[in-house]
């Protein structure tokens, strides 16, 4: 089976059991975490996937979510918080 990634990620960030559902699945969509090589460092992240279906070949799909970038902005957004609850008191 051929691979497309994208940003280079491989295949190898989708975890195992999270192919073998979506292979094994019909429409349903499932998810996994899992950790995602960014530079020198590995990030925490979640992957999706699920099978479509374009001019009748049925592909399986997987979106790669990195969890750090998020987990950058909620530290944001308290800091704000914290900061302007300090300046209401």
């Amino acid at each position: 089976m051929e691979s497309r990634a994208s940003d280079q990620l491989t295949v190898s960030v989708i975890p195992p059991g999270l192919r073998t559902a979506v292979q094994d699945s019909g429409k349903d969509q499932y998810w996994a975490s899992t950790v995602i090589p960014v530079g020198t460092e590995d990030r925490p992240g979640i992957a999706v996937g699920n099978l479509v279906t374009f001019n009748g070949t049925v592909y399986e799909l997987y979106l790669i979510y990195d969890v750090n970038t998020a987990q950058q902005t909620l530290d944001e957004i308290q800091g704000v918080l914290l900061a302007a609850a300090r300046c209401w008191c």
